[in-house]
């Protein structure tokens, strides 16, 4: 649990955290600076899209908590690594050294990290109390103006919470900068590979450290599908005994296995209104359908004498994309659920699939196999156009839109093995996730932005 702590700028703050926590914010010297005049980085529009960010040593008021103040700065640089509009400086290449005189804007020197191209720079400092950890505060400096976009501190009672306090932190400071912090937040759903072959659903968050497995289910399961609410995970099952639907419950933490009309059950999802929705056979050939509570059929989306697959929808539930084999080769087509309008979204290329659409409803992320591999594109659903976002090297696939529309996750083996890798809807440098041994595929991220771990 976090408790108070204060010295010096520190003050009290009554605002109650995730986990029973408590936060304090830093109290600010001088009058708070203009909204126009704070550093904002536009990753939606025409304005600055990046930064360069250096995250300076950590300042020890005691040795006894070096170990974990250390310990919570470099979970804080591995959490800002994955927000693809800030580039990290390394100390070295700083004008004068790494080493900075203090840690409040006072101390600072920011005219030589100006010179060092510097825009964003962070501070941390531990303080002990009786040998022990007392908190860790982060302070981030807009080195231009030398004011404080951001100050917080937190005392920690184990040394674990290191890593809640930094994600905390990397969620307040990325939304102040861009609007993005559910970066951190919303849990992520993947398929990994077991040693014996068969496959299991586990959930975790960026940075990947909090990997968690929530079925243990005979065969392969795979293709996960959050619920709105985040609340449940279904999943496709494929054992000896045939296809089945998964269902993981985050109440109880179980998955059930249930039968299914037909001998497949392909992408199953559940869409905005709450019913679940899968590719099934009924009629002999997949078609995208919806369940009843009882595992009946309750009414078909997508009824065609082709092969229906991998249905996706908005945040509203006016949209659902999907993949049909109908003119010949797997394309991306868009159903308008209002007036029950299809519309083809791709055109270019033979072998286009996996299709996620943004929260509004605006565009569509798939893979489509070129003469190198498989690659990510996006298209914008009102003009047509169609860009490439990932190149290689190996496949990339499976991608997945995050909270707020401007993430993607996807899976991709241009290391060797399937792993997952993030990107953004602008082609940002893809980042791998660490997810642990075993192969990582079909991602699914949730668009319900949650405070705790990656499993509850």
């Amino acid at each position: 649990m976090f408790a108070y702590w204060k010295t010096g700028l520190f003050r009290m703050c009554a605002r109650t955290l995730f986990v029973s926590a408590a936060i304090f914010f830093l109290a600010r010297p001088g009058p708070c600076p203009a909204a126009g005049d704070a550093l904002h980085i536009d990753i939606h529009g025409p304005g600055q899209k990046s930064a360069n960010l250096y995250v300076a040593p950590l300042f020890s008021e005691g040795e006894a908590v070096r170990g974990t103040g250390d310990k919570a700065v470099g979970y804080l640089k591995e959490n800002l690594f994955f927000a693809p509009f800030l580039n990290q400086v390394n100390g070295t290449e700083l004008v004068g050294g790494k080493e900075l005189a203090g840690f409040q804007a006072r101390d600072i020197d920011f005219k030589r990290l100006q010179l060092s191209r510097v825009d964003v720079l962070i501070t941390a400092v531990a303080r002990e109390e009786k040998n022990a950890l007392a908190g860790v505060a982060f302070r981030a400096f807009d080195v231009f103006s030398g004011r404080m976009i951001l100050g917080k501190g937190y005392t920690l009672i184990r040394e674990e919470q290191a890593s809640l306090a930094a994600r905390k932190f990397s969620v307040d400071l990325v939304e102040k900068l861009a609007g993005s912090g559910g970066l951190y937040q919303a849990r992520i759903a993947f398929s990994r590979k077991n040693p014996d072959g068969t496959k299991d659903i586990c959930l975790t968050r960026i940075p990947g450290r909090d990997v968690r497995q929530i079925t243990e289910l005979p065969g392969i399961s795979t293709s996960p599908a959050f619920s709105p609410d985040g609340s449940r995970v279904v999943f496709s099952n494929m054992s000896r005994d045939g296809h089945r639907l998964g269902i993981w419950e985050r109440n109880t933490d179980g998955a059930d296995l249930l039968d299914i009309p037909g001998t497949i059950c392909i992408s199953p999802v559940i869409s905005p209104n709450g019913k679940i929705a899968a590719s099934l056979n009924p009629r002999g050939n997949p078609d995208i359908c919806y369940l009843s509570p009882d595992m009946d059929l309750s009414g078909f989306l997508v009824r065609n004498w082709a092969i229906d697959v991998s249905p996706a929808f908005d945040r509203s539930g006016e949209k659902m994309v999907f993949v049909s084999s109908r003119l010949g080769n797997p394309h991306v087509f868009v159903l308008d659920l209002k007036t029950n309008n299809i519309k083809r979204v791709t055109y270019t290329g033979k072998y286009n699939t996996s299709p996620s659409i943004s929260p509004d409803g605006k565009l569509v992320v798939y893979s489509g196999r070129t003469e190198n591999g498989h690659r990510i594109f996006i298209n914008d659903l009102k003009s047509g156009m169609r860009r490439q976002l990932t190149f290689g090297p190996g496949n990339d696939e499976e991608p997945s839109f995050g909270p707020n529309g401007h993430f993607i996750v996807f899976s991709s083996n241009r290391g060797g093995s399937y792993k997952l890798y993030l990107t953004t809807v602008n082609g940002a440098r893809p980042r791998m996730i660490p997810t642990g041994p075993g192969e990582a595929t079909t991602p699914d991220w949730c668009w319900k932005e949650v405070e705790s771990g990656a499993g509850d």
